[in-house]
């Protein structure tokens, strides 16, 4: 993981609200796609099947939900798969580290 820094808290609350035109690559915030999977099982990343009001679901959380069952099933990921999280990597990463 790479060290999260008041500017990359920043950067992912821009990313998170839009209408900016923030970029954050993956690879900006995780070191590894392995780190990035286990970010996915983290318990600040929620989903429609925990019982927590819909503000706190995770953008993508239907995506979310399939990575875990497949991945907890298979132990890994398809290629198609791991680039759709990589796509969610500033999503996932706003709310671990900055909620």
């Amino acid at each position: 993981m790479k060290q999260i820094t008041e500017k990359l808290k920043t950067e992912l609350e821009k990313s998170h609200a839009g209408g900016f035109n923030t970029k954050l690559k993956w690879n900006d915030i995780f070191d590894t796609e392995e780190e990035l999977i286990q970010a996915l099982f983290n318990t600040k990343i929620h989903t429609d099947e925990d019982g927590v009001p819909i503000r706190k679901w995770c953008k993508g959380y239907e995506y979310i939900k399939g990575f875990r069952k497949y991945y907890s099933k298979n132990g890994n990921l398809t290629e198609g798969q791991i680039r759709q999280l990589k796509r969610l990597a500033s999503e996932i990463a706003y709310r671990i580290y900055c909620q």
